[in-house]
Order: C-alpha cells, then structure tokens, then sequence
C-alpha cells in the first residue's frame, strides 16, 4: 500500500463503484439509444433518448503543453417518480504516479480567441462588458 497510495491497487475490480445489480448493466451508451420503460411510472409506458452530446475534456499538463480526448457515457440514473434523468460522463487519464502532473482540466470547448488568450499568456475576456466588469471589479477592490 506504501508503494501505491493514494493510487488504487493494481488489481482493483472497477465493478466496486456499480450500484446497479448485474442484470441491469449494459454496454458504454453512446447517446441516441431509446430507453423504454413499461410499468414504471404513472402512465403504462414511457420512452425517451440517451442524449448525445460531445463533452470534450482538455487537460492542461503541469510540464507544458495538453491532451484533449472526450468523455463517454458512465452512468444513466432514470428517477421514474421525479420523472427525471441524470447522465453522468466520465473519462479516465492515466497518471503517472504524480499527482501534480495535470495543473488544470477544461470541461467543454473554448472559442479560438480563448485558445489563442491562452497560449499568449493573457486574461480572455469574451466580450467589452466582460473586461469593462473586471476592471471595475479591481477599481472596487483597491
């Protein structure tokens, strides 16, 4: 344990983190699929889609540089009495036994001008509103 915390054990079974019973367990959702639930709510039949939605993640390394890769579907919880449904995406990005080696992580996409902020060095504002409320904010402050 010495040798790996706080990573997990080599052989950890991932199965640990499933709340479902086995039976209920299907392959990695890739969104568009049709959900057909019979007798579960207050009317005989309900049915709707697993959204599709592209969620990119970037990761910003502590060393310089990023990796962008997208998140899949882990998890759809169907709450048939709130008449609700809650889709959880997750991604997995290997460390290298250091914590620290991923300094920032990006949920989504950011426009050219963001990137291009970024790589500059430079604050992004996304409009004159924007940059006029942070330089009011600083005034306020001093």
């Amino acid at each position: 344990m010495a040798e790996r915390f706080p990573f997990l054990p080599a052989d950890f079974d991932e199965r640990y983190f499933q709340s479902a019973p086995a039976d209920q367990w299907t392959d990695h959702l890739r969104g568009g699929e049709e959900v057909l639930l019979l007798n579960l709510t207050g009317e005989e039949r309900a049915a709707f889609r697993v959204p599709r939605r592209e969620v990119p993640v970037t990761f910003f390394l502590k060393k310089g540089g990023h990796e962008t890769a997208q998140a899949r579907i882990d998890t759809l919880l169907v709450d048939c009495d709130a008449r609700r449904v809650e889709v959880t995406w997750r991604i997995r990005r290997p460390l290298k036994r250091n914590l620290f080696e991923i300094a920032q992580v990006l949920v989504g996409s950011k426009s050219a001008a963001w990137w291009r902020a970024r790589e500059l060095g430079k604050d992004y504002y996304p409009s004159l509103a924007a940059l006029a409320r942070s330089r009011q904010a600083e005034e306020d402050e001093a």
